[in-house]
């Protein structure tokens, strides 16, 4: 999709949106959120604080957002890096994707573990316009179109996809596998730290083929 087609109202909603994102990715890589105001982002993006709060009835809304656009992300690269064929491949790119922006952006990757370690209930997940999608990825062909999304459907809908292909066993406790795929998931850039975050995609990759070689001799 053209992004000049959209209304211009959808493209400025959605590069305010993205500002005030890039607002706070930038100040995140060396600082915790709790200690970046919101007039800071309002300032940087060039808005007034009654505007961010349009956007994010809270300010820990604006992390919800980031977590939404890394999902349509993460779910971009497993789709077009396992050649669409989905189950174990499209996991395996999922977590290379997340280990490439885990190197580049390590504090940031660490706020957003610590966000939803906090968090009390499941973060309520908006749907992300095509406006948004197309602003945020332009080089990502399609991005508009694809599902939303969660880490845990993203997961679960390739293990059962491993499974109809035999790459996983029919009697796998696709539960437990999701459960140690997560702890793997969130564990490894904390245990490893900012110091070794360039370590975290061979270690997320030795980590799978642990849990897949498991899985099989069970």
């Amino acid at each position: 999709m053209d992004i000049g087609k959209l209304s211009l109202r959808e493209r400025k909603f959605a590069r305010t949106k993205l500002a005030l994102l890039n607002a706070a990715v930038a100040r995140m890589m060396d600082r915790s959120y709790e200690a970046i105001s919101v007039r800071e982002l309002c300032d940087e993006a060039m808005v007034s604080e009654a505007t961010f709060f349009n956007y994010f009835p809270k300010k820990s809304d604006l992390l919800v957002y980031f977590v939404e656009l890394w999902a349509i992300d993460v779910a971009w690269h497993g789709r077009h890096d396992s050649d669409g064929a989905g189950g174990l491949a499209a996991i395996e790119a999922i977590y290379n994707r997340t280990a490439v922006r885990a190197s580049t952006r390590p504090r940031v990757m660490n706020e957003i573990i610590a966000f939803i370690a906090r968090e009390q209930e499941e973060a309520a997940f908006k749907t992300v316009s095509a406006a948004e999608r197309l602003m945020a990825y332009p080089d990502l062909e399609q991005v508009e179109s694809l599902p939303d999304e969660t880490f845990d459907s993203l997961v679960n809908r390739n293990l059962e996809i491993a499974v109809r292909k035999g790459e996983l066993p029919a009697t796998a406790d696709l539960e437990q596998t999701r459960v140690l795929l997560q702890s793997v998931f969130f564990g490894v850039p904390l245990v490893l730290g900012i110091g070794r975050a360039g370590e975290v995609g061979t270690t997320y990759r030795n980590m799978l083929n642990l849990i897949w070689k498991g899985i099989r001799s069970s």
